[in-house]
């Protein structure tokens, strides 16, 4: 572990630990070092007596199983975080503060604004889905390629790796995944990140009572808009699909695509009943509103009868 964790490099000043994780081969002669929450390579170590195992030529599809190993560790350590990550604690009521005459108007245009960045950089991520990059090791002796940030491939140049010592092989390995890493990283950093307008709408979204007072909704409106947005977020679950290519080939055999796929059944689910009780909500508030309205109408008749001069 020292060995591998010797790979991140030095600083002058101690960083937070990164939390990692560890995959291997079947056969345990390679073992890389991810990052827990992006899956990014961190180190690599290799068995001493690799030789004696396998051939030389065997070395790279050897190293990409080791890898595919390490990133479904990461993907498992994130459910479980996930899993035993509490629930927030709800935001205090709102205060039922007048409300500054633009506040809707204010807020729906952030709204639009919020969407259209999105939607901006939606767009230009959406070749990253399809993005190739090809990073080679200092001495060329190994290509890491990826498609959409997931490698694909890693090739080692059997020759070398035939008469190659240890110390030699494991740099070059890590530091071929490195440049690959880095590559993919500048071209997720062209989409762009969080906006000053992502940012305030995110703060505002923290209290939701608040967002919605803030919009000018009240009662049963405020109820619609809930059970609209609950309906909206089961839609996007339903799109959330990832695939045994998405995660690695060794998810469907640790049972953690199952895990995923029961996860977004429970979330479709919980959307639904959410709409369903948010709607009945809504439509019990709009109702007895009604209900109201009319009530009124009809003692507001009442009285003017009851002051009008009988017959004679």
């Amino acid at each position: 572990m020292a060995e591998l964790r010797g790979r991140l490099g030095a600083t002058e000043e101690p960083a937070a630990e990164p939390d990692l994780v560890t995959g291997s081969d079947e056969d345990g002669l390679v073992t890389m070092l991810v990052t827990a929450d992006e899956a990014l390579v961190a180190g690599v170590s290799l068995d001493p007596e690799w030789r004696r195992v396998i051939a030389a030529a065997d070395l790279a599809p050897t190293v990409l199983r080791a890898y595919f190993s390490a990133r479904a560790a990461a993907i498992a350590r994130q459910l479980e975080i996930l899993a035993n990550t509490p629930a927030p604690e709800p935001p205090p009521a709102a205060a039922d503060s007048p409300l500054p005459p633009a506040a809707p108007t204010y807020v729906r245009n952030l709204i639009t604004t919020v969407l259209g960045q999105l939607d901006a950089q939606a767009t230009r991520a959406a070749h990253l889905r399809t993005a190739h990059v090809e990073a080679d090791s200092p001495r060329e002796a190994v290509t890491v390629t990826t498609t959409g940030g997931q490698v694909d491939t890693v090739t080692i140049d059997p020759e070398w790796a035939r008469r190659a010592p240890v110390a030699d092989l494991t740099p070059e390995i890590y530091a071929a995944f490195a440049a690959a890493q880095a590559r993919t990283a500048e071209l997720v950093s062209e989409v762009g990140g969080p906006t000053t307008e992502m940012t305030e709408f995110t703060k505002l979204l923290e209290d939701p009572a608040r967002f919605l007072h803030l919009l000018g909704m009240r009662g049963g409106e405020a109820w619609s808009a809930a059970a609209t947005g609950t309906q909206t977020m089961g839609r996007a679950a339903v799109g959330l699909t990832l695939t045994v290519q998405d995660l690695s080939f060794a998810a469907e055999e640790s049972g953690l695509l199952a895990t995923y796929q029961d996860l977004q059944k429970r979330m479709m689910t919980l959307c639904n009943q959410g709409f369903t009780a948010l709607s009945g909500i809504a439509n019990s508030l709009a109702g007895a509103a009604d209900g109201y309205e009319q009530l009124e109408q009809t003692n507001s008749s009442n009285m003017t009868g009851a002051g009008q001069p009988g017959p004679r």
